[in-house]
């Protein structure tokens, strides 16, 4: 079997796991990633591959788990942040959605957009928002929509 690097606990960080473990309010993920890491610390130093057969998961999870406990320690056990938006759709789909959205609707569409009248004073026009904007007609048309 492959080699696992040697992991081990302080005493308290042992106790804080099990602790977990016998809460009932932890939640589920955060009991299985300590089930994990208390398992890599045992004297046997077992391998990825054995913790995750013995956990009915895969060894790469076992792997990221162990490893983020090794570099960040407990906290290391916690959900990560992290960013959506960015990257979603690019730019040029982007401006198109928003054109969409924006533009008063052709007199064949009249019948299948509702107009929303938001308008306050200063703000912009925003009575021809679409909310069903992502009409596959228009979508298709414009290339957003793969078929």
């Amino acid at each position: 079997m492959p080699y696992a690097l040697a992991f081990s606990l302080t005493e308290e960080d042992q106790k804080h796991l099990e602790g977990l473990l016998r809460a009932r309010s932890t939640p589920q993920a955060l009991a299985f990633r300590a089930r994990m890491v208390l398992r890599a610390a045992d004297p046997d130093c077992p391998p990825n591959l054995q913790i995750a057969n013995e956990l009915g998961c895969n060894r790469r999870t076992v792997a990221i788990w162990r490893t983020r406990c090794m570099r960040k320690g407990l906290a290391g056990l916690q959900d990560a942040p992290f960013s959506v938006g960015h990257g979603a759709f690019p730019p040029s789909a982007r401006v198109d959605v928003i054109s969409i959205a924006t533009s008063k609707p052709s007199d064949h569409d009249n019948n299948q957009r509702s107009a929303i009248s938001v308008t306050a004073k200063g703000s912009h026009d925003l009575r021809w928002l679409v909310p069903s904007f992502f009409d596959s007609t228009a979508c298709l048309s414009r290339g957003m929509v793969r078929t």
